[in-house]
């Protein structure tokens, strides 16, 4: 049976970048460090600024990586996927 685990009401532990309290000017290479380490599917919690949404997306782009919101309600975390 196909389809992701998620729909199954499996939960999967993701590592995580808690981007809260870290300045726009350290954010980037905060990212670059924890995408050379990580495996995918991991988290990275931008929150709401749009700035920070916008450095991310730029990082992440950079390796050609594909993201998308959490969920419908939380748009401050992106899922980083390969």
């Amino acid at each position: 049976m196909g389809g992701h685990p998620l729909f199954f009401g499996l939960f999967i532990s993701m590592e995580t970048l808690d981007l809260h309290g870290i300045r726009h000017e350290e954010v980037e290479s905060k990212i670059h460090r924890f995408i050379y380490r990580v495996s995918f599917p991991c988290k990275i919690i931008t929150g709401h600024s749009h700035a920070m949404k916008h450095i991310v997306r730029d990082v992440l782009r950079e390796y050609d990586l594909k993201s998308h919101y959490e969920n419908y309600v939380n748009n401050g975390c992106l899922v980083i996927t390969e």
